[in-house]
């Protein structure tokens, strides 16, 4: 019997191996022969799927998109359950930590998305999803922020769009910090930051 092939399951061990080859390597370094050979699969098995580089990169960077919106999305359902302001900030502080380098496969998305940060400026179509990634963060940034400001939790001298812009530039540098960083205990540290930042707001 011919082998049936879930390709579903295997887009998603392609788009495992692109971001792993990307982070490694760059995005130079995203040829579909190293992305066979990272997921094992025959060159022409990756072409069914993609006809060249630019495609693959694409797929890159949409694959990166969706799955920091998917757990971003799942944090926002706990955030409408819980109505307390410590539990609140805390899942608050969750939500902003999906999008920096904390664990083995948030190092390599936050790796790639650098890379791609940086080619996004010269590359019309790649800059349509690194803008999907920088807008989303700005406006989680400033759900959190608005809420808090909504429910008066915040100082007299609070300033919207200065705290807006402020939160998103922590967040942004503790990214590239944490790409950066050999220190192991660098995730607890991002986690402190955030929590500081966010309780210097309240009102006292």
């Amino acid at each position: 019997m011919p082998k049936i092939v879930d390709a579903e399951a295997r887009r998603d061990a392609i788009a495992d191996a692109v971001l792993t080859v990307i982070a490694r390597g760059g995005l130079r370094a995203a040829t579909l022969a190293t992305i066979a050979a990272e997921s094992e699969l025959a060159v022409g098995s990756v072409r069914h799927y993609f006809s060249g580089h630019d495609e693959l990169l694409m797929f890159a960077a949409e694959t990166l998109v969706d799955r920091t919106t998917e757990r971003l999305e799942a944090h926002l359902a706990r955030l409408g359950t819980e109505q307390s302001a410590d539990q609140r900030r805390s899942i608050a502080v969750d939500m902003l930590c999906e999008v920096l380098p904390l664990d083995s496969a948030r190092e390599i998305e936050a790796a790639v998305w650098l890379e791609f940060a940086v080619v996004a400026r010269t590359s019309t179509e790649l800059a349509r999803p690194i803008s999907m990634l920088h807008d989303g963060l700005r406006a989680l940034v400033a759900r959190i922020i608005t809420s808090g400001n909504q429910r008066s939790r915040f100082r007299a001298d609070f300033d919207l769009d200065v705290e807006i812009a402020r939160l998103h530039a922590v967040v942004d540098g503790l990214l590239l910090h944490g790409v950066l960083a050999s220190d192991p205990e660098y995730a607890l540290l991002s986690r402190r930051v955030l929590e500081s930042h966010l309780e210097g707001l309240l009102a006292t």
